[in-house]
Formats: C-alpha cells, sequence, structure tokens
C-alpha cells in the first residue's frame, strides 16, 4: 500500500502544474524565511504586548525599539505582502521554460497581470490593492494565475527565444508578445470586475463569517473541529480558512469566558469548554497551521537531504512562534499531496486529547487571552494561569505529532532519492 501511495505521489510530482509549482514555491523560501523572522520580530518580540517583551521587558532597554519594530513591519509586509505576486511571476516563467517559450516576457506580463486582478479603485482616485490577495492569503490564486500565462504563451506567445542580445531581438520577442499580453490583460480586467462584485456584496466575507460563526455559536467539540480541519486544509490549499485570523477578542465565548474567570477567581467549570479558543487556537495548530513545529522536529530527527534540513533550521526560530510561512514554501508543504494526511490528521488528533482532557477535567480550558507571538506550546499553559497540566497535555500532542509526521518524511526522503537517480540515469543516458 504504501508502495503504491509512493508511486502515485511521485508520478503527480512529475504533473507540469506540480513540477511549476514546486519550483515556484522553493524560490519563493527566502523571501518567506526573511518575511517570517521580520514578523516575529515585530508581533513577538518588539510589539508591546508581544510575548518576549513581556517576559524581558525589551522595549524597556532596546534603543529605538520602535524605530526597529516598524522596520521589521515594512520588511515583514513588502516580503509575504507581496508573495503572491512573485509566485504569479515565476509561476509563469517557470511554466514557458518548461516548453522552452520565452519565459521573461510572460514572468512580466503575469506580474502586470495579477497586480491588476488585485486592483482597486478608492474614492481618492489613488491606487489600492486588495492586501489579502497579495500576501500569503493569495498564494494559490497567484500560482494559478501564473501557470494559466504561462500555458497561454505556451500557444500564443510567438517566440521561443530564451534570450537575446540585440535590440531588434528584444523587440521582436516583445512584439510578438502583444497577442498574450492582450489575452492576460482582457483575463485580469474580468477577474477584478468578478472580485470587486464579491467584494462589494461581500459575499465571501458572508461565507467566511457564517462557516466560523457556526463553530462559534455551537461550543461543541464536533463543530469546532470541523470548521478547524477546514481551515487547516485550506491552509494547505494556500487559502486563509475560518478561523485562520480568529482571535481571543473575536471570540463572543472566549470573552464569556474569561468574565466567568476573572468573577469566580478559578478557570474551572467554565461555560464554554469547547470552542476555537480552547481548542484550536490552543492545540491544534503548534508551530501553526498543520502542527508544523511537529514536522520541524521530525526532519530534524530522521531527514539526511541537506535542502530539507536547511529549511528546518533557518525555520526554527518562526515556526516556535507559530509563523510556519518558509516551511510552507521551503519544504513545500503547499499543495504537497505527500504530507496532506498529517497535515490535516495532526491538529485533529490535538483538538481530540485536548478535549477528553477538559472533559476528564485532567486539565481546564483556556480562560485568559495571551501575548502576541506566544509559542504555540505555550498557549495553553499561559491562558490557563499556569496550570501544568494543560503544558503536559500540550506535550503529549507534540510527541503524538511528531510520531505521525515521521513516516511521512521518511517516504519523503525516499521519493526525493528516486527522483535524484531518475536525473541522473537522463544525464547519463
Amino acid at each position: 500500500m504504501a508502495d503504491k501511495l509512493m508511486n502515485a505521489i511521485t508520478k503527480l510530482y512529475e504533473r507540469s502544474f506540480m513540477r511549476v509549482l514546486r519550483r515556484t514555491v522553493v524560490m519563493l523560501f527566502p523571501f518567506a524565511l526573511l518575511g517570517s523572522l521580520a514578523a516575529v520580530m515585530a508581533t513577538s518580540v518588539l510589539a508591546p504586548i508581544g510575548f518576549a517583551n513581556r517576559v524581558f521587558a525589551i522595549n524597556e532597554w532596546l534603543p529605538f525599539a520602535t524605530k526597529i519594530r516598524t522596520a521589521c513591519l515594512d520588511l515583514s509586509q513588502i516580503t509575504l505582502g507581496f508573495i503572491s505576486v512573485l509566485a504569479a511571476f515565476q509561476a509563469a516563467r517557470y511554466t514557458t521554460k518548461l516548453y522552452q517559450h520565452d519565459s521573461q516576457m510572460a514572468g512580466l506580463t503575469a506580474l502586470v497581470g495579477y497586480l491588476l486582478v488585485c486592483y482597486r479603485s478608492t474614492s481618492q482616485r489613488g491606487i489600492g490593492f486588495d492586501w489579502q490577495l497579495l500576501g500569503i492569503q493569495g498564494l494559490l490564486l497567484g500560482l494559478l494565475f501564473g501557470y494559466l500565462i504561462g500555458q497561454i504563451f505556451r500557444r500564443v506567445g510567438g517566440s521561443n527565444a530564451q534570450s537575446a542580445e540585440k535590440t531588434a531581438d528584444i523587440f521582436d520577442r516583445a512584439f510578438n508578445a502583444l497577442p498574450a499580453i492582450g489575452i492576460v490583460i482582457v483575463i485580469g480586467l474580468l477577474l477584478n470586475y468578478a472580485l470587486t462584485i464579491l467584494n462589494r456584496y461581500s459575499v465571501l466575507a458572508e461565507i467566511i463569517t457564517r462557516v466560523s460563526n457556526f463553530g462559534v455559536q455551537q461550543h461543541a467539540v464536533v463543530s469546532t473541529i470541523m470548521i478547524g480541519t477546514l481551515t487547516t486544509l485550506m491552509g494547505w490549499l494556500g487559502i486563509s480558512g475560518p478561523y485562520a485570523n480568529f482571535d481571543f477578542n473575536a471570540d463572543p465565548s472566549a470573552i464569556a469566558n474569561l468574565n466567568q474567570a476573572l468573577t469566580k477567581h478559578s478557570v474551572w467549570d467554565l461555560p464554554n469548554k469547547y470552542t476555537v479558543t480552547t481548542l484550536f487556537h490552543s492545540f491544534g495548530s503548534f508551530g501553526g497551521l498543520g502542527s508544523t513545529l511537529a514536522l520541524l522536529i521530525a526532519i530534524l530527527i530522521v531527514a539526511q537531504h541537506q535542502h530539507v534540513l536547511r529549511v528546518a533550521r533557518w525555520s526554527l526560530v518562526p515556526v516556535i512562534f507559530n509563523n510556519n510561512a518558509s516551511m510552507l514554501l521551503g519544504i513545500p508543504l503547499l499543495l504537497n499531496p505527500l504530507y496532506l494526511i498529517p497535515f490535516v490528521v495532526t491538529p485533529i488528533i490535538n483538538m481530540l486529547v485536548a478535549a477528553v482532557a477538559i472533559y476528564l477535567r485532567w486539565m481546564p480550558p483556556v480562560a485568559y487571552p495571551v501575548p502576541l507571538g506566544t509559542p504555540g506550546m505555550l498557549v495553553a499553559f499561559i491562558g490557563t494561569g499556569g496550570q501544568f497540566s494543560a503544558l503536559m497535555v500540550g506535550l503529549i500532542c507534540l510527541v503524538i505529532d511528531v510520531f505521525v509526521y515521521l513516516p511521512f518524511v521518511r517516504w519523503s526522503e525516499i521519493i526525493v532519492e528516486s527522483q535524484k537517480k531518475a536525473g541522473e540515469a537522463n544525464v547519463e543516458n
């Protein structure tokens, strides 16, 4: 069964879209890493309500702390905030390269076309964009758009040249690309219009709100796990899910639990035990969506290939602080069929273990808000007012998650090795 699964995944990796996707996201890894580190510095380390700042009072002794935080926020916005645009650019380039067409013109056209998709007119006649589509939440759309543009250039792009030394040759390539550019502009305008209509009537926002409210209002294990699983799956797809940006202050059940804890001076016997805060954010996202911290540990234990090990080592700090963008792109996890099962299953296991522990009164539910950027393993511990039982349940969940990820990391090593041998054989032939 395992051999059949690996053979199926290996064949899937050879599909043109998967080849383009893997090459594109790996190329974007340095930007994701820098953006993740900058985001951790801005939120956990230097923010007034950040975790590290609360523990070490960094803003009180670090010179120019506010200016450094502003610079980190800017760096994070420029890297992670525009990563979907870069994805569209690179995906178009790699797609046309596969078919030996003009990758440079395709990349530039995809970049302009995707900006056109994300453009939104403002009342002040200024330039505005849908920033969610530009950032990592729009990564899937950027990849698909770039791949589509690459296919258009494959068929309509004209020139097959990859480089040109003379100005006249460059002009010919640009002129031959005009039909493809015109098609891309039309597609960009149509997508822009469709997304503008959806935003005007809040269609997508209403759907997400209704789905997330369903989980919040039920206060039940099944509904919370269902919406949490949907959020995790959408994260694997490169889309923002219902619980992705659902914080403590937006959760009415969390506020009710907090008021009860403050009134009774106890975190036990809270009215809402199984919620997005007590289960999903406290146990279902260690190191980010998909319990990425467990994957990182599993890689450090069994991985042999330097590429994977370097990604894990460099991603250690942001993943500890729940930012897994570098792992999503560097491994890559995004749309990776091999890691789909553990990525989705580990949060479910964690939430079930936490729910059982709360039901059996081995630990209380999370009642208190935690500082920004709190490491995932400490969220439940701090949120319960320092209950060591919550920390122990979190450790148990992490150990289980690591064991779930270990065989998939080993299979990934086997697939990489087989691909390497196949590549060497092709070179020899």
